[in-house]
């Protein structure tokens, strides 16, 4: 079980601060793509497709109908030569309406401590704005 520091709750705290900026990504179908490995599929989509640059964040969906209580699943996508978000990543259309999707800022590092510990296969983090974990 992974304790958070102050680094990872602040860290945390800025994306649901940026949930107002997330956005819809366009789906594409990619016969590859496998459903709960979307890290491995932006990176397969992009071996075949070297302008869609692979993109790490979050899909973020406010939960519970509560304002205020968020869910985050990391997740990795592609960004076209446009700047259009595409996700490869097989989903239920319910979970497709109902995401939305928040870039991850900073280093690489710091986010790969993260995916390591919540990704798509194991975990969510669910915390509330600006209230803390």
């Amino acid at each position: 079980m992974r304790i958070f520091t102050q680094a990872d709750v602040a860290y945390l705290e800025d994306v649901i601060r940026r949930y107002a900026e997330a956005v819809q990504p366009v789906f594409l179908e990619f016969d590859a793509a496998q459903p709960a490995k979307c890290h491995e599929n932006a990176e397969i989509f992009f071996t075949r497709h070297s302008d869609h640059l692979v993109v790490r964040g979050w899909l973020v969906v406010e939960i519970g109908g509560a304002a205020g209580f968020f869910r985050l699943v990391a997740h990795s996508i592609n960004r076209s030569p446009t700047s259009a978000f595409v996700d490869v990543t097989p989903l239920e259309e319910a979970d497709r309406k109902a995401y939305c999707f928040i870039p991850h800022l900073g280093s690489d590092r710091f986010v790969e401590t993260y995916f390591s510990f919540v990704n798509a296969d194991a975990a969510s983090i669910f915390c509330s704005d600006g209230q803390g974990l």
